[in-house]
């Protein structure tokens, strides 16, 4: 994100001596950053030499290992290991739900207590990083990091060799204190709520209701995942580049800093693109008969790109709220989503049998108003005064 610094010449800022009110200088030009002034005159020239430019945001340190200074290639190569190695975390998950219905036969179990092997997956995601965290601030990150690829490698090849259903603290206060902060509490229920039923509902029901239902084996099931893919994808350039593109715009046509609220205009749309493509998802399902179609997967897919919006933005939101806890909020945020995603397969088979597909639909929109769009409502009204 960039920020348009304007530094008038002394003879521009000197008054005018007209009754005129036209030829007084807009206070809105007259904006300097303090960040910018506050630095030394060695700070900026690092920053020049570096940059080429001081108009950063946010402003670097003075220090090659700050990751605001690292060349191109060595972000973007940091950038596709972290990817990838969140991809792999994921598909764990995911690979596993693509064969519920095979695991329940092998493991003699009925395919919803086999959803509760990916489901543990999604609670240990949650709970995982409060033990990396401050572990790796202490050690450093690289070499948790490695620790972590080996700590996979073992527990895949542990679950590959179990043969039976039956067959870890550290730091959680600091991150837990983010909790009595409302700028970071209110955007993680947002993104917990669209998550829970956009995505986890969407990914456990799509193995279980299109086995049953179309009679797909689990390399057909796997390919309706897809659909969350691609929806993900087109997603995040609208919550990432063009929300920060939105944010760029109104400081260019304001010549002040913008309220990290603003970014929340944003979010309406994902949570509409949510909503829309849930109950796609949900009705076409119901009405659909033993010959597979694709509009449940269309739905799944259009249920995703808001997904992804709303994620995006409110992780943002927080950021740029408490930007020096960067680290403890991405924690935060993913220990409330992935503990609310852990607990929802344990009653989403429930609430379709006893409420029916078109009575879910109607509980999963007014989870989603009450649990993220009216959240995100008080956040635009108060954030500013709550930070």
């Amino acid at each position: 994100m960039e920020t348009n610094i304007m530094i008038h010449d002394a003879e521009d800022a000197k008054p005018h001596h007209s009754h005129d009110d036209s030829q007084l200088p807009d206070p809105t030009q007259v904006h300097i950053d303090d960040h910018l002034t506050s630095l030394s005159s060695a700070h900026r020239q690092y920053l020049l030499q570096r940059h080429g430019t001081l108009d950063l945001d946010p402003m670097p340190s003075m220090d090659d290992a700050d990751p605001y200074n690292w060349p191109t290639w060595k972000k973007t190569t940091n950038l596709a290991l972290i990817s990838f190695h969140a991809l792999m975390a994921t598909f764990t998950g995911a690979s596993v739900q693509c064969a519920l219905h095979e695991i329940s036969l092998d493991l003699s179990v009925t395919t919803q207590q086999a959803s509760y092997i990916a489901s543990l997956v999604i609670a240990v995601l949650g709970i995982a990083p409060l033990v990396w965290m401050p572990l790796s601030d202490r050690y450093g990150r690289r070499p948790i990091f490695l620790l972590s690829l080996v700590c996979s490698l073992a527990g895949n090849v542990g679950c590959a060799k179990s043969s039976s259903y039956a067959t870890i603290l550290w730091d959680f206060i600091q991150p837990f204190e983010l909790a009595t902060r409302p700028c970071v509490l209110l955007p993680a229920t947002v993104h917990s709520m669209i998550f829970l039923l956009a995505n986890i509902f969407v990914g456990f029901e799509i193995p279980q209701l299109f086995a049953e239902r179309f009679h797909l084996d689990e390399q057909q099931i796997g390919l309706q995942f897809l659909s969350l893919l691609v929806g993900a994808v087109i997603g995040e350039p609208f919550g990432g580049w063009m929300s920060d593109r939105w944010m760029w715009l109104r400081r260019q046509k304001t010549r002040q800093p913008v309220a990290p609220e603003y970014r929340l205009w944003f979010s309406y749309p994902g949570l509409v693109l949510s909503v829309v493509g849930l109950v796609v998802f949900i009705v076409q399902t119901y009405h659909a008969s033993s010959q597979w179609n694709i509009s449940p997967v269309v739905g799944a897919g259009v249920a995703a790109v808001g997904v992804q919006i709303v994620t995006t933005v409110n992780i943002t939101y927080a950021v740029d709220c408490y930007r020096s806890d960067a680290a403890r909020i991405g924690v935060f945020v993913n220990f409330v989503r992935q503990i609310w995603g852990f607990i929802g397969p344990f009653w989403f088979p429930q609430m379709l049998t006893n409420v029916g597909f078109l009575g879910s639909a109607g509980i999963c929109i007014a989870l989603i108003v009450v649990g993220s769009g009216i959240p995100t409502i008080f956040l635009q009204w108060k954030g500013q005064s709550w930070r």
